[in-house]
């Protein structure tokens, strides 16, 4: 299936991607910003079930808790779970349980874990598939 980066903060030159935090698909490990290389650990696959996939492990909101601040982990793939469906609307925020994904503080810096927060209409929620 079809690959991506997840880009915030412009393209992949002058954004940062998603990646996950010390590179191993670890369970729990964190989502988190990063320089755009391309490598394994940046590399998402966007299903029709609506779960978001990397190196065998899915997006997932720890304990299906989609309060704001919550961070965004890497866990076992469980179909037609809700904590794992992911939606991507017109203004490219990703959807999940209600709440969107985030940046923190709109800091678009290396290392900053991403979050889940309420969804509003700033630059810290707009995401572009780039495909690979």
């Amino acid at each position: 299936s079809q690959r991506f980066l997840i880009v915030i903060g412009g393209n992949t030159t002058t954004g940062k991607c998603l990646d996950i935090a010390g590179g191993d698909a670890v369970l729990h490990a964190q989502i988190q910003l990063f320089r755009c290389h391309g490598k394994q650990n940046q590399q998402f696959e966007l299903n029709h079930d609506g779960s978001i996939r990397i190196m065998s492990k899915c997006l997932d909101i720890p304990d299906s808790r989609a309060i704001d601040h919550q961070s965004i982990q890497l866990f076992h793939c469980r179909s037609a779970q809700e904590n794992q469906i992911f939606t991507i609307d017109g203004e490219n925020r990703i959807h999940v349980m209600g709440k969107c994904l985030d940046v923190p503080n709109g800091q678009i810096v290396n290392n900053n874990p991403l979050q889940l927060f309420r969804c509003h209409d700033q630059a810290s929620q707009r995401f572009t598939l780039v495909p690979l």
